[in-house]
């Protein structure tokens, strides 16, 4: 079983990237 924190990890990092090409794009 993966951990669950794994996967929120990945999810926060996915979200943070997409906030930055925001900012940036912003």
């Amino acid at each position: 079983m993966e951990k669950p924190t794994a996967g929120r990890g990945n999810h926060i990092a996915s979200l943070s990237t997409k906030l930055t090409t925001v900012k940036l794009l912003g």
